[in-house]
């Protein structure tokens, strides 16, 4: 019953979890509305054809002709289109920053009367008094906590001088208690309200005539008795798509827990048929048929998959109780409310009926083989072997692995065909193959395990006694040793392919990663309005270390570039500011054009320099902390002089470094692409200006290309530069503290002059995931074998005895447990292993047309997956031999005269 017990509660309790990921309709209404009765927001100008769900608003779209500038749609009064009368409440959000107690940190805004009691359970306040004036306002408990006064003290938005005071604490539904948020006063504040209507209820009529007025509407009358209604776009909503995943991962969940408790359970009770073969041979004496015998042994499965899943559904859903607050972040908009569902529960039950029931299935076959006189009197039959099922398992085997092999050259072949559409069957088969083909091969294990298990006798029973007996029990009860070696196979084949693929995805990735600075650094990086009069570079980079000192950084470095050409543009207008001066130009070095990637390459950087803005200047000691290789004498006298510093050698050219102009509309029209690829057109206009320096070349990190200058040559070439990037290194790792700290020390700074955001160089992933993968795949392997184990020592108590009877030793009877347990776990783990990591072979081969290069065999960590196997296998079976054999119980007879 354990065995169907533990994945039913498992089960169970995601199955809780992910339906309490899904808003009920009151739940979303209480929510979205509170108290309210509807709100209404402007999308679009009248007669744009605007539709709408009937209960998710938010999934909406115009008509094919229709365009809007949300801009002016964002002012728009629906005061205008609804009846006289109607009370309408704006309520804006938007961002500011605050001063806190350490400092300044961003906060969410919403702007409007929020504490309105009709707002219950959207803005609950939750202590205090509700403000009243326009110098009051309520926080989340979250900000109070980083603010000085508590309730009654003061709050100063730095972005606007303005200080309140703070009389309440609000709690909004939709964050997450974590969330720094405030509630002023006015909705004038930000653009594009939200109004909301207190009293008064719209009908779906009445929602479709104010979308021919370009509005959206919630309304709790109709999300609480929703229409019939077809999404024009055919989509799904985020919600429902979250439900079909968690779905799907049950499903899944669900075919891997059938055939794991189907093969130990199903072990189970063919053990527990041939101990009852007395009893059922004494029924079978009184007149019971056949069919009353499998029905006997058939309603043991279905009464313990019943209990089994009926005790697992109800601890399911406690646990599911206990683990969700755990889980929770406070936003209501995460676990809208604790829904048991009942339908699936009850199907979860059923299958754990049909689970515990199809175990028993082939044992009660057997049961109706067995000859009854033959049972009375304790004789054994000797189980029957076909000759057919070493063949059949033996193909299936073969064709399992040509499959694979062949599916994963398939894949191959058809990535580099562009001919093939991109819906075609042909691009997915293959994959499907390549999974499919190793499972075939260990059903072929499993089908022709009893003969496996036989030549290992053959081989084993040369070692020694002990292996001989232990190989033989093995051969000879292959319905229980071949279903435990098969679930062990399973689990191991799956955690095999995880690593194997992954291990080859993460070093695919690690010799492709980009690295902006060696890791440890952070760095802010800046951006300006460069059509502003006055540039506040220098003040800006002394915000930025300032910032990196306040999160523990001794040293930082500055690098200075030029503006990008794109930084002139004006938005509205979509073509360049009329500020900038005719004659402003953008130097880049000229990358030679042999060395020069396709368009349809690409650049491969994740450092701030790009080919079209790669002239980095910066001294030498930020050299060193931005590419963690120091200067000889010899490259620091250089520099001095005037050569330039080249972290990618597709930049020199005969020992030199071509630094060229071209005016900023050059860029803005596009032209700039003939200069960074060499594919594109050859009306490459000819430079303002150009100049050779010497290039010598440092290691750098990949991803770090780029030029770099010293100031003094940066000045001889008349090259305009602000501050672009500040970067010091913290140390490694940088914890997640101080990483949020950097940010929203940063993101706080940013005003519409200037912007900074921040970053901290990790590295590419490393591989710690393998462990706790191969700890769960332990796990599971463990427990099967315990049971696998535990069913042998239960069926060889008999033989025990006997063993004991002529005069074996206890150290014997240890010997034969370790190679039982040698058997059936090395017997899984070396399956399972070899089949999980064929299908990860396979979809490497069709990786040979990818970015970056192929997938590596050498990749897959072979040594470890040999190492957990061998192992593994060692491990159980010392165990199952230090665990004490049981006192056989000797039987004896009475002598009859």
């Amino acid at each position: 019953m354990t065995l169907v017990f533990l994945p039913i509660t498992a089960m169970s309790g995601l199955a809780v979890i992910v339906d309490s990921l899904r808003p009920t309709a009151a739940e979303r209404v209480s929510v979205e509305l509170g108290q309210m009765q509807s709100w209404v927001r402007p999308v679009a100008e009248p007669g744009q054809d605007v539709w709408q769900s009937p209960s998710d608003p938010d999934v909406n779209g115009l008509g094919l002709e229709s365009y809007t500038e949300q801009g002016a749609v964002a002012e728009r009064d629906p005061a205008d289109v609804l009846p006289g009368g109607t009370e309408l409440i704006p309520i804006s959000v938007g961002s500011t920053r605050v001063e806190t107690a350490a400092g300044i940190a961003g906060a969410d805004v919403v702007a409007g009367d929020a504490l309105d009691p009709r707002f219950e359970g959207r803005y609950t306040l939750v202590e205090g008094s509700r403000p009243r004036g326009n110098d009051e306002v309520a926080v989340t408990r979250a900000l109070l906590e980083r603010l000085d006064g508590g309730l009654g003290g003061t709050l100063t938005l730095t972005d606007t001088d303005e200080t309140f005071t703070v009389t309440a604490i609000v709690d909004i539904a939709e964050l997450p208690d974590s969330e720094t948020a405030v509630v002023l006063p006015s909705a004038d504040r930000f653009s594009g309200p939200t109004w909301y209507l207190p009293d008064t209820a719209l009908s779906w009529d009445q929602i479709q005539g104010l979308n021919d007025e370009g509005f959206v509407v919630f309304s709790r009358e109709v999300v609480l008795d929703p229409p019939e209604w077809t999404n024009p776009n055919a989509g799904m909503s985020g919600d429902t798509a979250l439900f079909l995943s968690g779905l799907t991962a049950l499903g899944v969940g669900a075919a891997f827990t059938a055939y794991v408790v189907v093969m130990l359970a199903g072990a189970a009770f063919a053990v527990s048929g041939r101990r009852q073969e007395r009893a059922l041979a004494i029924a079978a004496s009184v007149g019971a048929d056949a069919r009353d015998l499998r029905r006997t042994v058939l309603l043991q499965g279905t009464v313990l998959g019943g209990v089994g899943g009926v005790l697992g559904a109800a601890v399911g859903i406690a646990a599911a109780a206990i683990v969700m607050p755990l889980l929770s972040d406070g936003s209501a908009a995460q676990f809208w409310g604790f829904h048991v569902p009942w339908w699936l529960l009850a199907l979860i039950v059923v299958f754990a009926i049909a689970v515990g029931t199809g175990a028993a299935l082939i044992p009660a076959r057997a049961v109706t083989k067995t000859d009854a006189l033959s049972a009375l009197r304790g004789a054994r039959k000797p189980q029957a072997v076909r000759a057919s099922r070493p063949i059949i398992g033996s193909l299936m085997i073969l064709v399992g692995i040509a499959l694979t092999i062949l599916c994963g050259i398939a894949a191959a072949a058809v990535a580099v065909i562009e001919s093939i559409p991109g819906d075609s069957p042909l691009l997915w088969l293959p994959i499907i193959g390549i999974i499919v083909g190793p499972i075939v091969a260990q059903i072929g294990v499993v089908v022709s395990g009893r003969w496996l298990l036989w030549l290992f006798a053959r081989v084993f029973s040369r070692v020694s006694v002990a292996a001989r007996i232990a190989t033989r029990d093995a051969s000879a009860n292959a319905s229980r040793t071949v279903p435990a070696f098969a679930a062990i196979a399973a689990t191991v084949f799956l955690g095999t392919f995880a690593v194997a693929l992954g291990s080859m995805s993460t070093a695919h990735q690690t010799r492709n990663y980009m690295y902006t600075a060696p890791v440890g650094t952070a760095w802010v990086e800046l951006a300006f309005n460069e059509c502003a009069t006055e540039h506040p570079g220098d003040a800006v980079a002394d915000r930025a270390i300032d910032i990196l000192q306040g999160v523990g950084a001794d040293d930082a470095a500055v690098v200075r570039m030029q503006a990008n050409w794109y930084d002139f543009m004006d938005w509205e207008t979509g073509a360049l500011d009329p500020s900038v001066a005719a004659d402003r130009s953008l130097a880049v070095a000229v990358v030679p054009e042999q060395s020069r990637p396709t368009a349809e390459e690409g650049w491969a950087s994740s450092g701030f320099a790009t080919p079209e803005n790669n002239l980095m200047i910066m001294s030498p000691d930020a050299v060193e902390q931005m590419t963690g290789s120091a200067l000889t004498e010899q490259q620091l006298d250089a520099f001095a002089a005037g050569a330039a510093l080249v972290t990618d050698p597709s930049y020199v050219a005969d020992g030199a470094v071509e630094i060229a102009a071209w005016g900023i509309s050059t860029w803005e029209s596009g032209a700039g692409s003939d200069i960074v690829f060499r594919d594109v057109s050859e009306d490459v206009p000819d430079p303002l200006w150009s100049a050779r320096l010497d290039a010598l070349t440092v290691p750098a990190l990949p991803g770090q290309g780029g030029v770099i200058i010293s100031a003094s040559t940066a000045e001889d070439l008349g090259l305009e530069v602000h501050p672009r990037v500040v970067f010091a290194h913290l140390g490694d790792p940088v914890s997640a503290d101080v990483r949020e700290e950097l940010w929203g020390q940063a993101e706080a700074a940013s005003t519409p002059e200037y912007s900074m955001w921040s970053g901290v160089e990790t590295g590419p992933a490393d591989m710690w995931w393998i462990a706790p993968v191969l700890a769960a795949v332990g796990v599971l392997v463990v427990g099967a074998s315990a049971v696998a184990l535990g069913l042998a020592r239960f069926e060889r108590r008999p033989d025990d005895a006997t063993l004991t009877a002529v005069g074996a030793t206890r150290s014997l009877r240890r010997r034969v447990a370790f190679w039982q347990g040698f058997i059936i776990a090395g017997f899984g783990l070396i399956t399972g292993a070899a089949a999980g990591v064929l299908p990860a072979l396979g979809i490497a081969l069709q990786t040979t047309t990818q970015w970056g290069g192929p997938y590596r065999i050498g990749d897959v960590p072979w040594l470890i997956i040999a190492a957990f196997a061998v192992g593994l296998t060692v491990l159980i079976a010392a165990v199952n031999a230090l665990i004490p054999p049981r006192t056989p119980d000797l039987t004896r007879r009475t002598v009859i005269a």
